[in-house]
């Protein structure tokens, strides 16, 4: 090869070099991130485009100039240790690794950024390259989301604090308007920290047995907004013995006054006669009243004819009670639909033929309520609950020539 080919391919292969240079910085200034490159002393040999907007300088001021202008204290004391360290150890502290310190703009502004710094392979000298992203907007969000966070947390708790003596006013509403009556029994399963039904029993002064089964709209605190004043309301009727009709109305009046659009009491009552041969029902919104007879079969059901409570003012014929009698080893169920909505791990309901099928059982001395709660229970196995479930059972039992109460 004549010695005029040899410079040529030099020149040439010295151009194509250039070119490759060029394209490689064009590559590196357009990116978004800021791009630098530096020695083992931490002087700056590259600054692109990226770099310049970021930090303020231009890269011919900073090429030359050792990284640390860049970052305010204490990391800028601390750089020139962790290259040294680096180069002696090798044990890598900042470098090979990202992390998120304070850098330092030329007005000697100070703001957030993620550093990632690696050394480049093969290179000789050594140098390290830093890849720098500007998190400002990023650090504002998350110090937005924490503070955001830290007062839901606090609202959370002050709900907390307050659904709690909300339970506590329920609970003792709930023990204090329930009389202790023989062959009566209940149970009840809130879907949150305490339940919107509400059972509340009484015995009149005529002798009359009366209770009365509500299901508040919506769960937990909302749905027992409207106990008070229930519970108020039959306390002062039952002690005057006035008939379950005049209950019925008031109570829809107060509600329909008190309580917000849209929140409402579905509701079940029932009073027995002194002689405990004759029933009164009525049904606004409940599922059906059910009366089983001992052997397991339903003898009646009494289906809700009523809209609930709170919604519109009842006529004279829409407060008429079902009259029903009963025979020796009868019992009445009252219950909440959350009974028979109840839903286990695969999402299927209990339903209304599970439910009865447990009825349908010969009646032993301590009820149907027991074996009923523990077979949901089987069957939800530990599934969230999906509403709060009440059931309610009054059990009469001949002692002498009368139909009572069993104790």
């Amino acid at each position: 090869m004549s010695e005029t080919n040899r410079e040529q391919g030099l020149i040439d292969q010295i151009a194509m070099l250039e070119t490759q240079q060029l394209k490689l910085q064009s590559i590196i200034d357009s990116t978004v991130d800021a791009i630098i490159t530096i020695t083992t002393q931490g002087i700056v040999e590259s600054f692109n485009k990226a770099a310049e907007t970021m930090f303020g300088y231009p890269a011919d001021f900073i090429t030359g100039q050792n990284i640390k202008m860049l970052m305010p204290e204490p990391y800028s004391s601390e750089h020139d240790g962790y290259l040294d360290h680096y180069l002696k150890t090798g044990e890598q502290k900042v470098i090979g690794s990202g992390r998120v310190v304070d850098g330092q703009r030329i007005d000697g502004s100070v703001f957030p950024i993620h550093l990632s710094v690696s050394e480049v392979p093969d290179s000789n000298p050594k140098i390290f390259t830093g890849i720098v992203r500007d998190i400002t907007e990023w650090k504002k969000a998350d110090d937005k989301f924490r503070e955001t966070l830290n007062q839901l947390t606090e609202k959370q708790a002050l709900l907390d604090e307050e659904e709690e003596m909300a339970r506590h006013v329920f609970e003792n509403i709930t023990a204090s308007n329930n009389a202790t009556i023989p062959g009566l029994a209940s149970w009840g399963e809130p879907m949150m920290s305490f339940s919107g039904d509400l059972m509340l029993s009484a015995i009149l002064p005529s002798g009359v047995f009366r209770v009365i089964l509500c299901d508040f709209t919506g769960h937990g605190l909302p749905a027992a907004i409207g106990a008070i004043p229930v519970a108020s309301i039959h306390h002062a009727m039952a002690q005057k013995g006035l008939p379950l009709e005049a209950l019925m109305n008031e109570l829809n009046y107060k509600l329909g006054a008190l309580l917000p659009t849209g929140i409402f009491s579905c509701i079940a009552g029932i009073d027995l006669d002194e002689s405990r041969t004759h029933a009164y029902i009525w049904n606004a919104g409940l599922p059906e009243v059910l009366l089983v007879n001992n052997e397991g079969q339903i003898k009646q059901r009494i289906s809700s004819n009523h809209l609930p409570l709170g919604v519109m003012g009842y006529s004279k014929e829409e407060l008429h009670c079902e009259e029903i009698d009963l025979e020796r080893g009868d019992a009445v169920y009252l219950y909440t639909d959350g009974l028979t909505e109840a839903e286990n791990n695969q999402g299927e309901m209990f339903g209304q033929q599970g439910f009865e099928q447990l009825l349908a059982i010969k009646m032993n001395e301590d009820g149907r309520l027991i074996d009923i709660r523990n077979e949901v229970g089987k069957f939800v196995n530990g599934a969230p609950a999906t509403d709060d479930i009440s059931l309610v059972e009054i059990k009469t039992l001949v002692t002498t020539d009368k139909i009572t109460l069993e104790s």
